[in-house]
């Protein structure tokens, strides 16, 4: 926008139009009109005194007289064609109307090309709308894409975080099973053992019990025989006794 500006301030400025008029002596009296415009045409002309000199313009394609003195008038390469010949008196008014059909046509390409401009840049305006809206239009798909993107990230992220807990508590109920599965098993054995256990004692209290019942009865029976030879020595009286000794102690 700014360089467009400023060509056509530069256009503007190219175009500008340039009038001197320089007063000297009622004996001496010169005109000179420089002229430029976007036409391309140039006119350099001079009013000379009755004695007939004067001073040559740079550009002399174009000669004429008027009111008896000289004239010179020249114009830019795209404008000779439309200059009458060099033979051709040319008048002040036809200067004018030149000048204001060279001025009508600097307007006219200023215009066209302030129109061009105003397209050039109606167009480079629609570009940039656009180019803006396919900016617009992919940043939004890209955000798009990121957000689903995060969003099925995260997803995946509860599954396996679900995933986790579940397999967690399946660990659980199966350390659970275990456990009391162990625990069963223990108190099986240990219930087997103590029956064992059980049995082993009441075996050998009642083996216990035996020996000592065979102990007493033959203590007793022990204690009967005794008792039987004291008895015996008692009814028999002493010799008897003592033989009765002998032959026990004999036996």
């Amino acid at each position: 926008m700014a360089s467009l500006q400023s060509d056509l301030a530069n256009q503007e400025g190219s175009a500008a139009d340039s009038f001197e008029v320089a007063a000297a002596a009622s004996s001496d009296c010169r005109v000179k009109l420089n002229r430029r415009s976007l036409g391309g045409l140039a006119f350099d002309v001079e009013f000379i005194d009755d004695s007939g000199q004067s001073n040559k313009t740079d550009n002399s394609d174009v000669k004429s007289s008027v009111g008896g003195g000289k004239t010179a008038v020249d114009a830019s390469p795209s404008r000779k064609a439309q200059q009458p010949p060099q033979s051709t008196a040319v008048s002040a008014d036809e200067i004018a109307e030149r000048l204001a059909a060279a001025e009508l046509r600097r307007e006219q390409q200023l215009a066209e090309r302030v129109g061009r401009l105003e397209t050039k840049l109606s167009h480079v305006t629609e570009v940039a709308e656009r180019q803006k809206r396919e900016v617009e239009a992919r940043t939004e798909q890209n955000l798009k894409s990121v957000e689903e993107t995060l969003k099925a990230a995260e997803e995946r992220r509860l599954g396996r975080m679900e995933e986790v807990k579940q397999r967690a508590r399946g660990l659980s109920a199966g350390a659970k099973e275990r456990s009391k599965a162990v625990r069963e098993k223990l108190e099986a054995e240990r219930q087997t053992l103590e029956a064992e256990l059980d049995r082993d004692i009441r075996a050998k209290e009642a083996k216990r019990r035996e020996q000592i019942e065979r102990i007493v009865q033959g203590a007793q029976q022990h204690l009967a025989k005794v008792e039987g030879v004291r008895n015996q020595r008692l009814s028999t009286g002493p010799e008897q006794g003592c033989g009765d000794t002998a032959g026990t102690q004999s036996e």
